[in-house]
């Protein structure tokens, strides 16, 4: 699929070494490996049955010392939906009981940092790049014995496992790609893998796992591994989640843990952008965490956060308490995974599918019902906005300002698409403009202000008004 090399190994990696002058450790990265599964496009379905890609990292690893045979314990996540959230939300609570804990995530928004944490704090971009050139012999070595291009990601889930080696993890909260069995991540054996979580699971990139909900949960839950309990998220139907545990045990799973009969929650409203939840796992007392600024959504994936913790603690000789739930569900968001800025004055959320709007719209209903909206939207050149403002139209905005970044659709295009879905809209050419019609407009009717349309409109956003 355009990514083995060719015979001549040193002609064919020349000029990807000495890459010295790039600015991130993220472009670094990319310079030394000019693959990523995104720019394969359709020739993604040679990988569904291809063994070589994991090979390749697997070579990497042993390169690196083997780092995925170190950790002391992994909790390895995988599903279609929530899984960053509930990755989240898990390595805050083990963290919070006293462990040290490596998390890795994707994907990320202003840094790559974003993606490689340390008891939550994502790594600064200076300590990746170095760590990267300290490292960068390696990866070229195992794309020489291996005849094969790393991509982006299989290269820095590698090197992120070394990294929380080397860090003095307890614990490595390691979040899947979009795959499971045939995934870059899915190199941990027990005893070190500790549990598998299985976030919902919906229809996603046949091309790679499959035309039917069977396959992909087949692909997904692959990464169990015989004796290795498996919690399993409440899913969209009872016959999936059944599902789901049907093929864990035939794979020969230590247990299914179900979040949902394993931990129950109920929330009610507190204030307006507050809830108030309750949380009870098994027969313990219930927790109440009060007015929390999180979407119901969240609180749902806490539930399976929660029910890992719950396995992963007498491992370590730790007790999961109040205290650490209700520091975790306020204190893991994501970058535009709805992040909520300025007690309620700024929603940033990468959404930019008819699906992940519904989302958002839902959330903006259930945290800010009767308040008004201002939508700040731009996309990517190959969405279809018509079906995501159509959705957008659901929060009924005040107005919706449509806006461009490089190589995205033009402010014009979305302009049309937006009145063609009945909305008020407007539109401005440069992106920091848009952000001060929008915030103008917001300020005149007491509004939330939302950028959304793609993680790049988050990205514009906290570059020009940072996270405060």
């Amino acid at each position: 699929a355009g990514r083995m090399l060719r015979p001549c190994w040193g002609a064919a990696l020349a000029p990807r070494r000495g890459l010295r002058g790039l600015a991130t450790a993220a472009e670094y990265l990319r310079g030394l490996v000019k693959v990523d599964y995104e720019a394969l496009g359709s020739d993604r379905t040679a990988l569904r049955d291809d063994e070589q890609p994991l090979a390749a990292v697997r070579t990497f690893l042993e390169l690196l010392g083997s780092p995925h045979k170190e950790l002391k314990a992994v909790c390895h996540v995988v599903g279609s939906k929530g899984k960053g959230s509930t990755g989240a939300i898990l390595s805050s609570i083990m963290s919070r009981s006293g462990l040290r804990v490596g998390t890795y995530t994707s994907p990320h928004v202003v840094s790559l940092g974003e993606r490689v944490l340390i008891d939550g704090e994502p790594r600064e971009d200076d300590e990746l790049l170095g760590y990267f050139r300290a490292h960068e012999p390696a990866v070229m070595e195992a794309q020489e014995r291996t005849g094969w291009r790393l991509s982006f990601f299989e290269a820095l889930t590698a090197l992120s496992i070394k990294y929380f080696v080397e860090a003095g993890a307890d614990l490595a909260v390691v979040e899947a790609g979009l795959g499971g069995a045939r995934d870059a991540t899915n190199v941990f054996d027990p005893p070190g893998l500790r549990v598998v979580v299985v976030t919902p699971l919906e229809r996603e990139h046949t091309e790679v796992l499959g035309d039917t909900i069977e396959e992909i949960a087949s692909a997904k839950v692959g990464v169990v591994k015989p004796g290795t309990p498996v919690v399993v998220a409440p899913q969209s139907s009872l016959a999936l989640e059944n599902l789901v545990a049907a093929e864990a045990e035939r794979l020969g799973c230590g247990g299914v843990i179900r979040a949902s009969r394993e931990c129950h929650v109920a929330y009610s409203v507190s204030s307006e952008g507050a809830r108030d939840y309750m949380f009870a796992l098994g027969g313990a007392e219930a927790w109440e965490i009060r007015d929390c600024l999180v979407p119901q959504f969240v609180a749902e994936n806490a539930r399976t956060a929660i029910a890992a913790a719950a396995v992963l603690a007498p491992g370590f000789g730790v007790e999961i308490g109040q205290a650490d739930v209700a520091g975790a569900l306020r204190g893991s968001g994501l970058p535009g995974r709805f992040q909520v800025l300025g007690g309620g004055a700024a929603v940033l959320d990468g959404a930019h599918t008819q699906r992940s709007a519904r989302v958002l719209v839902d959330s903006l209903l259930d945290l800010f019902p009767g308040r008004p909206v201002v939508f700040a939207v731009a996309m990517g050149a190959d969405k279809r906005p018509g079906t995501f403002l159509g959705e957008l139209a659901r929060a009924r905005p005040r107005e919706v300002v449509c806006t461009a970044f490089e190589g995205s659709l033009k402010e014009g295009g979305l302009l049309r698409a937006a009145r063609e879905a009945g909305l008020a809209a407007s539109a401005e050419a440069d992106f920091g403009k848009a952000l001060e019609v929008a915030e103008a407009r917001a300020a005149e009717v007491g509004a939330v202000v939302v950028a959304t349309g793609s993680f790049r409109t988050v990205r514009e956003y906290l570059l020009r008004r940072g996270a405060g």
